[in-house]
Protein backbone atom coordinates (compact mmCIF):
# COMPACT_ATOMS: atom_id res chain seq x y z
CA UNK A 1 0.00 0.00 0.00
CA UNK A 2 0.67 3.50 0.22
CA UNK A 3 2.82 5.17 2.47
CA UNK A 4 0.64 7.20 5.00
CA UNK A 5 1.75 11.14 5.07
CA UNK A 6 -0.25 11.56 8.36
CA UNK A 7 1.67 13.81 11.17
CA UNK A 8 1.18 12.74 14.66
CA UNK A 9 2.42 15.19 17.54
CA UNK A 10 1.62 14.53 21.14
CA UNK A 11 3.16 17.73 23.35
CA UNK A 12 4.29 16.26 26.78
CA UNK A 13 1.43 16.25 28.90
CA UNK A 14 -0.85 17.33 26.74
CA UNK A 15 -3.00 14.18 25.35
CA UNK A 16 -3.37 15.70 22.07
CA UNK A 17 -3.13 14.38 18.80
CA UNK A 18 -2.43 16.06 15.68
CA UNK A 19 -2.81 14.79 12.35
CA UNK A 20 -2.39 16.57 9.26
CA UNK A 21 -1.59 14.21 6.54
CA UNK A 22 -4.37 13.25 3.88
CA UNK A 23 -5.46 9.56 3.43
CA UNK A 24 -4.74 7.88 0.24
CA UNK A 25 -5.98 4.90 -1.26
CA UNK A 26 -4.61 1.65 -2.66
CA UNK A 27 -6.08 -1.85 -4.51
CA UNK A 28 -8.32 0.33 -6.68
CA UNK A 29 -10.14 -2.35 -8.57
CA UNK A 30 -13.53 -2.55 -10.95
CA UNK A 31 -15.26 -5.51 -12.14
CA UNK A 32 -18.71 -6.99 -13.30
CA UNK A 33 -20.71 -9.83 -12.06
CA UNK A 34 -20.85 -11.74 -15.24
CA UNK A 35 -21.07 -15.22 -15.32
CA UNK A 36 -20.20 -15.53 -19.01
CA UNK A 37 -16.45 -16.66 -19.55
CA UNK A 38 -15.94 -14.60 -22.50
CA UNK A 39 -15.77 -11.59 -21.66
CA UNK A 40 -13.23 -11.25 -18.25
CA UNK A 41 -15.51 -9.38 -15.92
CA UNK A 42 -15.26 -6.85 -18.74
CA UNK A 43 -18.75 -6.41 -20.06
CA UNK A 44 -22.20 -5.53 -17.89
CA UNK A 45 -25.60 -5.93 -19.14
CA UNK A 46 -28.74 -5.51 -17.84
CA UNK A 47 -29.44 -6.96 -14.37
CA UNK A 48 -25.55 -7.37 -13.64
CA UNK A 49 -23.39 -5.75 -11.02
CA UNK A 50 -20.68 -3.44 -11.32
CA UNK A 51 -18.43 -3.31 -8.33
CA UNK A 52 -15.58 -1.11 -7.25
CA UNK A 53 -13.61 -2.09 -4.77
CA UNK A 54 -10.39 0.16 -2.63
CA UNK A 55 -8.29 0.19 0.49
CA UNK A 56 -7.07 3.28 2.58
CA UNK A 57 -4.19 3.07 4.61
CA UNK A 58 -6.08 4.73 7.59
CA UNK A 59 -9.49 4.53 8.74
CA UNK A 60 -11.81 6.72 6.40
CA UNK A 61 -15.07 7.75 6.78
CA UNK A 62 -17.77 7.16 4.17
CA UNK A 63 -16.40 8.01 1.06
CA UNK A 64 -18.67 9.41 -2.05
CA UNK A 65 -18.61 7.56 -4.83
CA UNK A 66 -19.88 9.03 -8.12
CA UNK A 67 -20.22 6.08 -11.45
CA UNK A 68 -20.57 7.40 -15.33
CA UNK A 69 -21.52 4.57 -18.18
CA UNK A 70 -20.58 6.16 -21.25
CA UNK A 71 -20.65 9.37 -20.19
CA UNK A 72 -23.94 8.95 -18.89
CA UNK A 73 -24.48 9.44 -14.73
CA UNK A 74 -25.11 6.80 -12.38
CA UNK A 75 -27.76 8.66 -9.93
CA UNK A 76 -26.22 8.22 -6.69
CA UNK A 77 -29.29 6.59 -4.91
CA UNK A 78 -28.45 3.41 -6.90
CA UNK A 79 -25.12 3.36 -5.39
CA UNK A 80 -24.24 1.55 -2.71
CA UNK A 81 -21.48 2.36 -0.72
CA UNK A 82 -19.96 -0.64 1.70
CA UNK A 83 -17.52 -1.27 4.61
CA UNK A 84 -16.37 -4.35 4.37
CA UNK A 85 -16.18 -4.74 7.60
CA UNK A 86 -12.76 -4.92 8.62
CA UNK A 87 -13.55 -3.16 11.80
CA UNK A 88 -10.80 -0.34 11.50
CA UNK A 89 -12.76 1.43 7.72
CA UNK A 90 -9.92 1.02 6.07
CA UNK A 91 -11.34 -1.42 3.26
CA UNK A 92 -14.75 -0.36 0.76
CA UNK A 93 -16.63 -1.48 -1.93
CA UNK A 94 -19.34 0.72 -3.67
CA UNK A 95 -21.44 -1.12 -6.77
CA UNK A 96 -24.87 -0.75 -8.36
CA UNK A 97 -26.65 -2.51 -10.89
CA UNK A 98 -26.88 -1.97 -14.48
CA UNK A 99 -30.27 -0.63 -15.65
CA UNK A 100 -31.69 -1.35 -19.06
CA UNK A 101 -31.67 2.74 -19.93
CA UNK A 102 -27.69 2.88 -19.33
CA UNK A 103 -25.60 4.34 -21.54
CA UNK A 104 -23.71 1.86 -23.37
CA UNK A 105 -19.81 2.47 -23.16
CA UNK A 106 -17.36 2.23 -20.25
CA UNK A 107 -17.46 3.03 -16.57
CA UNK A 108 -16.14 5.52 -15.34
CA UNK A 109 -15.58 6.75 -11.48
CA UNK A 110 -14.84 8.89 -8.80
CA UNK A 111 -13.51 8.47 -5.31
CA UNK A 112 -13.99 10.88 -2.42
CA UNK A 113 -13.06 10.22 0.79
CA UNK A 114 -11.37 11.97 3.93
CA UNK A 115 -9.69 10.29 7.04
CA UNK A 116 -11.78 10.66 10.57
CA UNK A 117 -9.85 13.74 11.11
CA UNK A 118 -10.97 15.19 8.29
CA UNK A 119 -8.25 15.22 6.11
CA UNK A 120 -9.10 14.87 2.25
CA UNK A 121 -7.35 12.15 -0.15
CA UNK A 122 -7.10 13.59 -3.58
CA UNK A 123 -10.15 11.89 -5.47
CA UNK A 124 -9.39 8.75 -7.26
CA UNK A 125 -10.59 8.35 -10.56
CA UNK A 126 -8.78 5.01 -11.89
CA UNK A 127 -7.47 1.58 -11.13
CA UNK A 128 -7.32 -1.85 -12.47
CA UNK A 129 -9.71 -3.36 -14.36
CA UNK A 130 -12.24 -1.96 -16.46
CA UNK A 131 -15.99 -2.67 -16.80
CA UNK A 132 -17.92 -1.61 -20.55
CA UNK A 133 -21.56 -1.43 -20.36
CA UNK A 134 -23.45 -3.27 -22.69
CA UNK A 135 -27.23 -3.53 -23.04
CA UNK A 136 -27.80 -3.63 -26.75
CA UNK A 137 -29.24 -6.36 -27.87
CA UNK A 138 -27.30 -8.34 -30.84
CA UNK A 139 -29.79 -8.90 -34.33
CA UNK A 140 -29.27 -10.06 -37.70
CA UNK A 141 -28.27 -6.92 -40.00
CA UNK A 142 -28.46 -9.38 -42.79
CA UNK A 143 -29.76 -12.68 -43.29
CA UNK A 144 -29.45 -13.65 -47.21
CA UNK A 145 -29.26 -16.35 -49.80
CA UNK A 146 -27.43 -16.68 -52.88
CA UNK A 147 -29.97 -18.35 -54.68
CA UNK A 148 -33.84 -18.13 -53.95
CA UNK A 149 -35.23 -20.38 -56.85
CA UNK A 150 -33.38 -23.30 -55.91
CA UNK A 151 -34.36 -26.67 -58.39
CA UNK A 152 -32.74 -30.39 -58.03
CA UNK A 153 -28.85 -30.18 -58.09
CA UNK A 154 -28.24 -26.73 -57.24
CA UNK A 155 -26.93 -25.12 -53.20
CA UNK A 156 -27.35 -21.75 -52.04
CA UNK A 157 -24.64 -20.33 -49.82
CA UNK A 158 -26.38 -18.49 -46.56
CA UNK A 159 -24.83 -15.59 -44.88
CA UNK A 160 -25.55 -14.42 -41.65
CA UNK A 161 -24.09 -11.21 -40.62
CA UNK A 162 -24.76 -9.91 -36.67
CA UNK A 163 -24.74 -6.35 -35.56
CA UNK A 164 -22.04 -7.74 -33.07
CA UNK A 165 -19.88 -10.79 -31.93
CA UNK A 166 -22.13 -13.74 -30.53
CA UNK A 167 -21.85 -16.83 -28.76
CA UNK A 168 -23.53 -19.45 -28.26
CA UNK A 169 -24.86 -19.43 -31.69
CA UNK A 170 -25.30 -22.82 -33.31
CA UNK A 171 -27.44 -23.21 -36.61
CA UNK A 172 -28.30 -26.49 -36.16
CA UNK A 173 -30.06 -25.27 -33.12
CA UNK A 174 -30.85 -21.78 -33.71
CA UNK A 175 -31.91 -21.59 -37.51
CA UNK A 176 -35.13 -23.78 -38.53
CA UNK A 177 -34.76 -24.77 -42.36
CA UNK A 178 -37.69 -25.40 -44.95
CA UNK A 179 -37.67 -28.33 -47.49
CA UNK A 180 -33.73 -28.45 -47.14
CA UNK A 181 -30.52 -29.25 -45.00
CA UNK A 182 -28.39 -26.08 -43.86
CA UNK A 183 -24.77 -26.86 -42.86
CA UNK A 184 -23.37 -26.05 -39.75
CA UNK A 185 -22.33 -22.41 -40.24
CA UNK A 186 -18.88 -21.30 -39.25
CA UNK A 187 -17.38 -17.41 -38.92
CA UNK A 188 -13.74 -16.30 -40.16
CA UNK A 189 -14.47 -12.93 -37.93
CA UNK A 190 -15.02 -13.43 -34.51
CA UNK A 191 -18.54 -14.24 -34.72
CA UNK A 192 -20.21 -11.86 -36.55
CA UNK A 193 -20.45 -13.06 -40.08
CA UNK A 194 -21.54 -16.46 -40.74
CA UNK A 195 -21.82 -18.64 -43.82
CA UNK A 196 -22.99 -22.19 -44.49
CA UNK A 197 -24.60 -24.35 -47.39
CA UNK A 198 -28.29 -24.98 -47.87
CA UNK A 199 -29.72 -28.08 -49.99
CA UNK A 200 -32.80 -28.23 -50.80
CA UNK A 201 -34.76 -31.54 -50.07
CA UNK A 202 -35.68 -33.48 -53.15
CA UNK A 203 -38.99 -33.95 -54.97
CA UNK A 204 -40.34 -31.24 -53.93
CA UNK A 205 -42.39 -28.57 -54.90
CA UNK A 206 -42.94 -25.73 -52.69
CA UNK A 207 -43.20 -21.77 -53.57
CA UNK A 208 -42.93 -20.63 -49.80
CA UNK A 209 -40.08 -20.58 -47.52
CA UNK A 210 -38.05 -19.16 -45.59
CA UNK A 211 -34.79 -19.90 -42.73
CA UNK A 212 -36.01 -18.73 -39.67
CA UNK A 213 -33.14 -17.32 -36.71
CA UNK A 214 -34.05 -18.17 -33.84
CA UNK A 215 -33.44 -15.90 -30.09
CA UNK A 216 -31.05 -18.62 -28.43
CA UNK A 217 -27.72 -17.08 -29.07
CA UNK A 218 -26.35 -14.06 -26.94
CA UNK A 219 -23.62 -11.46 -27.42
CA UNK A 220 -20.47 -11.30 -25.10
CA UNK A 221 -22.25 -9.46 -22.37
CA UNK A 222 -25.25 -11.80 -22.40
CA UNK A 223 -27.41 -9.73 -24.44
CA UNK A 224 -30.32 -12.45 -25.87
CA UNK A 225 -30.23 -11.47 -29.30
CA UNK A 226 -33.63 -11.11 -31.89
CA UNK A 227 -34.94 -13.64 -34.07
CA UNK A 228 -34.78 -12.94 -38.45
CA UNK A 229 -35.79 -14.55 -41.23
CA UNK A 230 -34.53 -14.31 -44.75
CA UNK A 231 -36.38 -13.47 -47.68
CA UNK A 232 -38.66 -16.02 -49.49
CA UNK A 233 -37.29 -18.72 -51.34
CA UNK A 234 -38.62 -21.35 -53.76
CA UNK A 235 -37.85 -24.59 -53.99
CA UNK A 236 -38.67 -27.11 -56.83
CA UNK A 237 -36.32 -30.65 -57.37
CA UNK A 238 -39.81 -32.63 -58.42
CA UNK A 239 -38.33 -33.59 -61.71
CA UNK A 240 -40.76 -34.27 -64.61
CA UNK A 241 -41.78 -37.42 -65.38
CA UNK A 242 -43.38 -39.43 -68.14
CA UNK A 243 -47.14 -39.93 -68.31
CA UNK A 244 -47.17 -41.97 -71.60
CA UNK A 245 -46.33 -42.51 -74.65
CA UNK A 246 -49.10 -42.68 -77.62
CA UNK A 247 -49.65 -42.18 -81.02
CA UNK A 248 -51.39 -38.93 -82.75
CA UNK A 249 -51.85 -40.89 -85.93
CA UNK A 250 -54.72 -42.88 -86.21
CA UNK A 251 -54.54 -46.88 -86.47
CA UNK A 252 -54.13 -48.69 -89.41
CA UNK A 253 -51.29 -50.36 -91.84
CA UNK A 254 -48.76 -47.94 -93.03
CA UNK A 255 -46.28 -48.84 -95.75
CA UNK A 256 -42.85 -47.93 -96.24
CA UNK A 257 -42.34 -43.59 -96.74
CA UNK A 258 -45.62 -43.65 -94.27
CA UNK A 259 -45.05 -41.26 -91.48
CA UNK A 260 -46.11 -41.71 -88.12
CA UNK A 261 -45.77 -39.40 -84.91
CA UNK A 262 -45.47 -40.41 -81.49
CA UNK A 263 -45.92 -38.98 -79.24
CA UNK A 264 -44.11 -38.78 -75.52
CA UNK A 265 -46.56 -37.05 -72.46
CA UNK A 266 -44.58 -35.47 -69.63
CA UNK A 267 -46.85 -34.47 -66.29
CA UNK A 268 -45.43 -30.80 -66.73
CA UNK A 269 -44.20 -28.60 -69.22
CA UNK A 270 -40.95 -29.53 -70.53
CA UNK A 271 -37.89 -27.77 -73.00
CA UNK A 272 -36.00 -29.83 -75.33
CA UNK A 273 -32.46 -28.68 -76.69
CA UNK A 274 -30.65 -31.49 -79.22
CA UNK A 275 -32.68 -33.63 -80.93
CA UNK A 276 -33.60 -36.82 -78.35
CA UNK A 277 -34.57 -39.79 -79.90
CA UNK A 278 -36.58 -43.28 -78.66
CA UNK A 279 -36.14 -46.53 -80.76
CA UNK A 280 -39.10 -48.35 -81.71
CA UNK A 281 -39.83 -51.94 -81.81
CA UNK A 282 -40.52 -52.46 -85.72
CA UNK A 283 -38.22 -55.75 -86.06
CA UNK A 284 -34.16 -56.50 -85.26
CA UNK A 285 -33.06 -53.76 -83.71
CA UNK A 286 -35.45 -51.92 -84.20
CA UNK A 287 -35.54 -47.88 -85.25
CA UNK A 288 -33.95 -44.86 -83.61
CA UNK A 289 -37.04 -42.13 -83.95
CA UNK A 290 -35.38 -38.39 -83.72
CA UNK A 291 -37.37 -36.11 -81.98
CA UNK A 292 -39.39 -33.25 -84.22
CA UNK A 293 -41.33 -30.88 -82.13
CA UNK A 294 -43.09 -30.11 -78.55
CA UNK A 295 -40.44 -27.97 -76.77
CA UNK A 296 -42.53 -25.51 -74.26
CA UNK A 297 -45.41 -27.83 -74.15
CA UNK A 298 -46.19 -31.91 -71.93
CA UNK A 299 -46.03 -33.38 -75.66
CA UNK A 300 -43.08 -34.25 -77.13
CA UNK A 301 -43.85 -35.64 -80.90
CA UNK A 302 -41.13 -38.25 -82.64
CA UNK A 303 -42.09 -38.63 -86.35
CA UNK A 304 -41.34 -42.28 -87.71
CA UNK A 305 -41.05 -43.03 -91.29
CA UNK A 306 -41.70 -46.71 -92.38
CA UNK A 307 -38.85 -48.32 -93.93
CA UNK A 308 -38.64 -51.15 -96.09
CA UNK A 309 -38.93 -54.32 -94.47
CA UNK A 310 -40.18 -52.51 -90.95
CA UNK A 311 -43.00 -55.14 -89.72
CA UNK A 312 -44.77 -54.41 -86.37
CA UNK A 313 -48.84 -55.72 -85.39
CA UNK A 314 -49.26 -53.30 -83.07
CA UNK A 315 -46.21 -50.44 -82.61
CA UNK A 316 -44.58 -49.94 -79.93
CA UNK A 317 -41.32 -48.58 -78.66
CA UNK A 318 -38.26 -51.33 -77.08
CA UNK A 319 -37.72 -51.00 -73.15
CA UNK A 320 -38.23 -48.64 -70.57
CA UNK A 321 -35.14 -47.16 -71.51
CA UNK A 322 -36.23 -46.66 -75.68
CA UNK A 323 -35.92 -42.63 -74.96
CA UNK A 324 -32.71 -41.27 -75.26
CA UNK A 325 -30.66 -37.71 -74.52
CA UNK A 326 -28.44 -38.23 -77.87
CA UNK A 327 -26.66 -35.01 -76.62
CA UNK A 328 -29.70 -33.00 -76.19
CA UNK A 329 -31.53 -32.24 -72.80
CA UNK A 330 -35.14 -32.12 -71.50
CA UNK A 331 -36.09 -30.34 -68.60
CA UNK A 332 -38.62 -28.68 -66.90
CA UNK A 333 -38.96 -24.62 -67.10
CA UNK A 334 -37.11 -24.45 -63.29
CA UNK A 335 -34.12 -26.61 -64.98
CA UNK A 336 -34.64 -29.76 -63.42
CA UNK A 337 -33.41 -32.60 -66.00
CA UNK A 338 -36.81 -34.89 -66.96
CA UNK A 339 -36.66 -38.56 -65.73
CA UNK A 340 -36.01 -40.57 -69.10
CA UNK A 341 -37.69 -44.10 -67.85
CA UNK A 342 -40.42 -45.21 -70.18
CA UNK A 343 -44.04 -46.88 -68.95
CA UNK A 344 -43.58 -50.37 -69.56
CA UNK A 345 -44.34 -51.11 -73.26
Amino acid sequence: GNVSTNTALIPDGTGVTIDTGAPELSSVSIASSTTNPTNAATLATTGQTVTLTFTADEAIGTPVVTFASGNGAIAGTRVTVSDLGDSNATTWNASYAVAANDTDGAVTYSISFSDLTGNAGVAVTSGSGSVTVDTTIPQADSFTMSDYALKSGDEATVTLTFSEAVTGFSSNDDITAQNGILSAMSSSNNGVTWTGIFTPTADVTDTTNVLSLDTSYTDLAGNEGNDSETDNYEVDTSAPTINSVSSATIDGTYKAGDDIVVQVVFNSVVNVTGTPTITLATGGNGDVVSYTQGSGSQYLDFTYTVGTGDTSSDLDYISTSALALAGGTIKDVKGNAAVWTLPAP
